[in-house]
Order: C-alpha cells, then structure tokens, then sequence
C-alpha cells in the first residue's frame, strides 16, 4: 500500500486535531455531581410514571382499577413533592455545578435561571393541587399505606377549579421539559463516555435544571 505524501499527512493530523477540538471541551468540562445526576432521573422516571397513571386512570372503566391507579398517582405526587424539597436542600449544600459555556451570553443564562426556577415551581405546585382536588373531594382517602378521613366537606365548584388547574399544570409540565431538553440536549446529565462523544456545540443551557446560585 503506497505511503500517504506530506501534505496528505498534514490534512489528516489537522483533521485529527481539529476533531479533539470539539470532543475534549466535552469531556473535560466538570459535569454534576453524582447525587444531582441520581435525583434528575429519579424525578423523570416518577413523571413518566405519573402522567401513565393519570392517563390509564382517565380510560379506565373498572372502579377498582381507578382507585388503585389514582393510590399510585397521588402517592408518587407526594414523593416528586418530596424530592424536590431534598433536591433544593441538596443544591444549596453539597451539589457541585458546571460552569455556564463561554459562548452563552448574559441574556441566555438569564433564561435558563427561569426556566429552571419555572421548573421547580412547578414540580412544587403540581403535587399540592392534586393533593388539594382529592381533599375538596370531600372523602376518605388512600396516601401509601395510610388511610386518610375526610378532612373537609365537598366543595364541586372549588374541586373543579384546582382539578382543572391540576391538570392544566399536569400539561404545561409535559411540554416545558420535554422543549428544555431538545433545546439543551444536556450532555452533562448523561454517563462521562457519552459526554465525551457529544459535540460542543450541544452545551446550551446544560445546567437548566441544576443550576447554583
């Protein structure tokens, strides 16, 4: 096989080196901590878990099936409750942050504080109506294990305002997080050797979410 020329080594070295240019920033940035990481897609597996359960509730026919799925729902909303409060207390403590992107102006780290603040406004609120509906209901209720008593009388017109608040919340949660993380791609939640494979160009708005000020 014929030896490549000079300038035909040059072109591949440059291209070699051009290629680490726009790994290494990836895999040579700090990412989140480990904790942060975990609690990220705790929280994304029990809002998948939530909105199917919603949704298999809103289906269903069988009343046995309704209650049991609406047990899980309002028991997982009380733990993405939970987390939550332990996700803050976490960021403000322990948590280790990257740094924003250079490229990223006043302006777009603006935003991303927003979204993130929106985000966990949400997550704060969403489990409070739920809880809030099952209460105006006016019934006993199941919370994990524990049987609840009536703790007030039925309200149908204050019931239907925070269901209908619930579930517009339920809606707006969907489609925020689910816009944030096409926008961000967010490498930085992902394991390090995909980190490592991902362009540079996919660092907007990776501490969304996560962010410590």
């Amino acid at each position: 096989m014929p030896g490549l020329s000079t300038p035909e080594r040059n072109v591949g070295l440059e291209s070699s080196q051009s290629s680490n240019v726009h790994t290494m920033p990836i895999a040579n940035r700090a990412s989140f901590d480990g904790v942060t990481i975990a609690l990220h897609w705790v929280t994304v597996v029990l809002i998948l878990v939530l909105l199917t359960t919603a949704l298999l509730h809103a289906q269903s026919h069988d009343d046995a099936t309704k209650a049991v799925l609406l047990r899980i729902h309002r028991s997982l909303g009380v733990t993405v409750w939970m987390m939550t409060a332990f996700r803050l207390i976490w960021r403000m403590t322990n948590a280790k942050f990257p740094a924003f992107p250079d490229h990223m102006t006043r302006i777009e780290r603006a935003l991303v504080q927003t979204s993130e603040y929106c985000l966990y406004a949400l997550l704060f609120i969403q489990p409070i109506t739920g809880l809030s509906a099952t209460i105006t209901r006016g019934g006993s209720f199941v919370l994990f294990w524990w049987h609840i008593p009536s703790l007030m009388p039925h309200y149908p017109g204050l019931q239907a305002a925070v269901l209908l608040v619930h579930r517009i919340g339920a809606w707006t949660l969907v489609v925020f997080d689910y816009r944030a993380r096409c926008d961000r791609a967010n490498p930085l939640l992902r394991p390090s050797r995909q980190r490592a494979s991902t362009n540079g160009t996919h660092y907007y708005g990776a501490r969304a979410g996560a962010t410590k000020r």
